[in-house]
């Protein structure tokens, strides 16, 4: 039932300890993209994206201080194949808003896809557990 070139979004959870994999947890079907922006807040208390946390000079403590918003674009596949519907085949996965993304969304081309309904689902999330482990 899902168009081609598209795959299931699933939830694993990696044990730091050994770096096994628990059992996979699907989450949604037929999803052919997905892009995740975090906002930050470097101190002056305005929100601005940016997708390079692995900047190495970056440190954990930094991550936990100015990460304040996580944005989560997933685009998925609404429905099944229509020959009489003709979707665009260009969608742009990020913010409708470029202020919001700052343009860190991208354009992606479903190709032949076209006969498909598109949804782009926006998961936005606050993270609150994010403070210094004290050992």
């Amino acid at each position: 039932m899902c168009a081609p070139n598209t795959g299931v979004l699933v939830k694993s959870i990696i044990n730091q300890s050994d770096g096994r994999r628990s059992d996979v947890l699907p989450l949604l079907d037929c999803v052919a993209d997905m892009k995740v922006i975090f906002m930050l807040d470097s101190g002056n208390g305005v929100l601005a994206p940016s997708d390079n946390l692995m900047n190495p000079y970056m440190t954990a403590q930094q991550i936990r201080q100015q990460v304040k918003e996580v944005r989560v674009y997933i685009l998925a596949q609404e429905g099944q194949y229509d020959k009489t519907y003709t979707s665009k085949s260009i969608i742009y996965v990020g913010d409708s808003d470029p202020n919001m993304d700052n343009l860190e969304g991208h354009n992606f081309n479903i190709g032949a896809n076209v006969h498909y309904r598109w949804k782009l689902y926006t998961i936005v999330v606050q993270p609150k557990n994010m403070k210094q482990r004290l050992s």
